[in-house]
């Protein structure tokens, strides 16, 4: 239950408790933000949001950060609009202590010079980097041409960092000041492991001296509405797909008329049975991904579209999203899909709130914003006065008048001219009698976003796995919350030879295009329009997943209908596969895309995606012509060469009882789901399952040149434990050590004895059926990349000689919180205890696993560190074309830092290794 306190001096203390759960989250909100800045000191909430955290007195940033992190912590803070708040997740045993570090450091910061001067340029750094990602690029540049008009409407990032660099360490205390002067308009939130009055003692004791002083530094400065100036711009890179978002004009973030735009944004683009992706998507493959949302700038709202496409099919996809909008100003939309968008949203905020860190944000901005949690019950009543004419007179509001704004990256010699894109948006209107914006006065809701669950979700305590005579797998998580059913297959990647690869990914998209009993679109108009849910799945390397979550307890038994013969019996015909020649409602023939077209759309978006080809890279180079390095999305030419016979043939070998799982958490029954499966699948014949062989890790240097890189990245990737291997929590506590945080050894190494940002750099560690991976990577400047191998070496040496105490429980509690944190959510739980039926055949109880985190010794992290140590690695570095080798480390100059890194003797007369190989094209 959710108790709202008011204390004597005016602050909020807001406590969900959710006994059992072994976590507490809180978070400390202030009603000061960027409108308070005054118009002179522009960021200055920002700068001194950054300032807390560099410390206090009695401890600086480092035993802040190592406190917190010896603790399991997961913490964070963030400036909104009007607002500021610090966020900290936190084991049961340690949240209030560590809330007592995070007060400490609010109220007591020490605001020096040269913690201001190190802040400000941490800030210069991080706005000056050019965004790397070209999605994100579209989408930045999209917000300046929509709303930014520096000088005029708000500040550019430029004109924020000019400012910033004359602010002083008074004025940052000033600031600090009168935030502090408003206890009345503080609120504190906790989710989790508490009670109200433990909640209420902590911030008593914490902040129960403040008084409310009016200081001059807490009036506000008005900023008006950002007015939606639109605009176009176009962008050329050297990649090869376009990356695009364009938007329109939407109401403010307090004009009644919203809710019509937020019903409009789940009707046009809310699942794959809405029109945006059903048209430009299923029917056209135009795109992999494409979706409208209202995006929130300051206090205003645009509707905005973000996709990537081939640079040819541009002008298509905007043409197109033009006409659907059109299309929904002439005939709007039935009064079942109103009702069936609004269940969609209330039961998404619903499933939202089942974590317990996602209910304490959520809890606090409503208290900020309104004083109270406002309940999902006042969302639907508020949706529900929605009109059919209403979602009508929304979309003819995007189109009026022709201003739209428009960022495109990417190849963009084919899209449509501004003229051209107004003449379409002028087009729809044309002859419509368009309804009015209805007049009605402002609900108490803040906005569509803002509503709470009555029910709040525990972790489960009743997982159990019933396996059926033909070894179908049944395994149930009752929980609190929202219904969540997913089928588990043991195929992916890994299963595929060299012709069929991607095989095991196309047949995932193509399950969703129709069985015996459902038809092409009817599995997701059932699950986003019936039983108002969501549907997904996704492709790994030793497994794959079809989740149908945000479900009640009536759905249950068509959704094991509908993955049940997705998984055992779908269609996979030619028609969805290769799409087809059809007569549209004109009489003309017009090609309907396949299911490889999307796929190979969205082959060419990873295409683009450094992350995404740095792994496949280093799978490749690591396990060399193996069933274990190859893509798990394919590559054009195998996608391309893949037929239908070839999917019904991999198909039908493993996609098997005995090697399937269902899992369903939330509200359900073991009984009940067992007698469910095995009453609809339990006589499947079992068929025997190709064994996978032995992987066989290779070592080596990859140096590859890829067009649009402007920095370079690299990893040493390591043949590790694979999944409930004896050393995989040993594995994955060096990777924490190593370089996973602020105060692991070579993050601490880096800030200490170079210039290189240490949060560019990262160790990771992998678990999968029949094999582990431990990276070391990063990015950067190419010839950092030799200075960052030599410190991760001698930082692995150190840890293969000794672990402290500290750091062992350190890694330990975030583990363990790592743990309680992916069983929060009845979809989360799903994909944990999914995974552990097929790759262990039986389900590990919470005390299991943390009792195994708990058995962790510092002789099994130094023993692994050894393990890397005495291996050669596989590397891989990707470099901008204009790369001079020289300044490339040699796979000779890798291995001497780890022999020098090991104090080995140099040995005199040794020749030095060769240079680098040039990069490959």
């Amino acid at each position: 239950m959710t108790k709202i306190t008011r204390l004597p001096n005016g602050i909020t203390c807001v406590c969900d408790s959710r006994p059992g759960t072994g976590t507490v989250s809180m978070a400390i909100g202030f009603g000061q933000g960027r409108i308070h800045d005054p118009k002179d000191q522009t960021g200055m909430s920002v700068l001194m949001q950054e300032m807390l955290w560099a410390g206090t007195d009695e401890w600086d940033y480092s035993e802040i950060v190592g406190t917190l992190e010896s603790w399991g912590c997961q913490f964070d803070g963030h400036v909104g609009r009007d607002s500021t708040a610090l966020t900290i997740n936190a084991l049961k045993r340690f949240a209030p202590d560590a809330f007592r570090v995070i007060a400490h450091m609010i109220r007591e910061p020490r605001f020096d010079n040269e913690d201001l001067d190190t802040v400000k340029q941490e800030m210069m750094e991080e706005s000056t980097i050019k965004v790397k990602d070209p999605a994100a690029t579209a989408y930045n540049e999209y917000i300046k041409a929509a709303f930014i008009q520096p000088g005029v409407t708000t500040p550019s990032d430029d004109e924020i960092n000019a400012l910033a660099a004359t602010y002083t360490v008074d004025q940052v205390r000033a600031r600090h000041t009168a935030m502090l002067s408003r206890p009345d308009k503080m609120v504190v939130s906790f989710s989790g492991d508490i009670t109200p009055a433990q909640a209420e003692r902590l911030v008593q004791s914490c902040f129960g001296d403040l008084t409310v002083t009016n200081t001059p530094e807490m009036q506000q400065t008005p900023d008006g509405l950002l007015p939606f100036i639109g605009g176009d711009t176009r962008q050329d890179n050297k990649g090869k797909q376009l990356f695009l978002t364009f938007g329109f004009p939407a109401p403010h973030a307090n004009d009644p008329a919203r809710f019509s735009f937020f019903m409009l944004e789940s009707l046009f683009s809310g699942g794959m049975a809405a029109p945006l992706s059903l048209e430009i998507r299923e029917k056209r493959g135009l795109v992999y991904t494409i979706d409208a949302a209202m995006t929130p700038v300051g206090n205003n709202f645009a509707f905005t579209v973000q996709t990537s496409t081939s640079p040819g099919k541009a002008k298509e996809v905007i043409n197109c999203t033009i006409d659907l909008l059109g299309d929904v100003v002439r005939n709007g939309f039935s009064q079942d899909a109103m009702d069936a968008a609004r269940s969609r949203m209330v039961r998404s905020i619903q499933a939202s709130k089942e974590s317990a860190a996602s209910a304490c944000a959520q809890n606090l901005y409503m208290v900020m914003e309104s004083g109270r949690i406002l309940t999902p019950e006042e969302l639907d009543i508020k949706l529900a006065t929605v009109t059919q004419d209403d979602v009508r007179a929304a979309a003819a509001a995007l189109l009026r008048d022709g201003k739209y704004a428009l960022a495109a990256v990417g190849p963009h010699d084919k899209m449509p001219t501004p003229d051209d894109i107004r003449a379409t948006m002028a087009k729809q209107l044309q002859g419509v009698d368009i309804p009015a914006a209805p007049v009605r006065p402002e609900h108490t809701l803040v906005t569509a976003f803002s509503a709470a669950q009555k029910r709040r979700s525990s972790l489960a305590t009743d997982a159990q796995m019933t396996i059926l005579p033909n070894g179908l797998k049944v395994v149930t998580a009752t929980r609190s919350g929202t219904l969540c059913v997913s089928g588990w297959v043991g195929v992916g990647s890994d299963n595929e030879t060299a012709d069929i690869n991607g095989i095991t990914h196309m047949i995932e998209h193509m399950m969703f295009r129709g069985t015996p009993t459902y038809g092409p679109g009817i599995i997701d108009q059932i699950v986003e329009d019936k039983m108002c849910g969501s549907s997904n799945a996704m492709t790994g390397t030793d497994s794959t997943n079809y989740d149908f979550s945000d479900l009640l307890p009536e759905h249950l038994d068509q959704t094991v209908d509908i993955c049940g013969e997705m998984i055992f019996k779908a269609n996979l015909d030619d028609r969805a596969f290769n799409g087809g020649i059809v007569t549209d409602e004109s009489g003309h023939k017009i090609r309907v895309a396949g299911e490889r077209d999307v796929v190979l759309e969205e082959i060419g978006e990873y295409a683009e995606d450094a992350g995404s080809i740095l792994r496949d890279l280093t799978m490749t180079q690591l396990y060399q012509n193996q069933c274990y390095g190859r893509p798990v999305a394919g590559t054009v030419d195998s996608v391309s060469a893949l037929t239908t016979a070839q999917l019904v043939a991999y198909r039908d070998q493993y996609y098997v009882p005995n090697n399937v799982a269902f899992v369903a958490a939330g509200p359900v029954k073991h009984a009940d789901f067992v007698a469910l499966i095995d009453r609809k699948f339990g006589s499947l014949p079992a068929a025997p399952v190709p064994a996978l062989p032995a992987p066989v890790a290779h070592s080596g240097i990859d140096c590859v040149s890829i067009d649009g890189l402007d920095r370079s990245h690299f990893q040493l990737a390591f043949n590790a434990a694979a999944y409930n291997h004896p050393d995989e929590l040993a594995y994955q506590a060096l990777s924490v050590l190593l370089a996973g945080g602020p105060n692991a050894r070579l993050n601490v190494a880096l800030d200490k004895h170079t210039t290189i940002d240490p949060g560019s750099v990262l160790c990771h560690f992998d678990s999968l059926k029949n094999l582990g991976v431990l990276g070391i990577g990063g990015m950067g400047k190419a010839e950092d990349i030799h200075t960052i191998v030599n410190l991760a070496y001698k930082e692995l040496h150190g840890l293969s000689k000794r672990v402290t105490a500290l750091e062992l429980d350190s890694v330990k509690a975030m583990m363990e919180m790592a743990t309680l944190s992916q069983l929060s959510t009845s979809l989360d739980t799903c994909g944990i205890y999914g995974e552990q039926a097929l790759h262990l055949g039986q389900i590990l109880s919470v005390d299991t696993l943390t009792g195994r985190i708990q058995g962790l010794t510092s002789a099994d992290i130094r023993r692994v560190a050894k393990n890397l140590l005495n291996a050669a690695p596989s590397v891989v570095i990707m470099v901008p074309p204009e790369t001079e080798p020289a300044l490339l480390p040699s796979y000779d100059d890798i291995l001497a830092c780890r022999d020098q890194a090991s104090v080995k003797p140099e040995k005199k007369g040794q020749k030095a290794g060769p240079a680098a190989p040039a990069p490959a094209p």
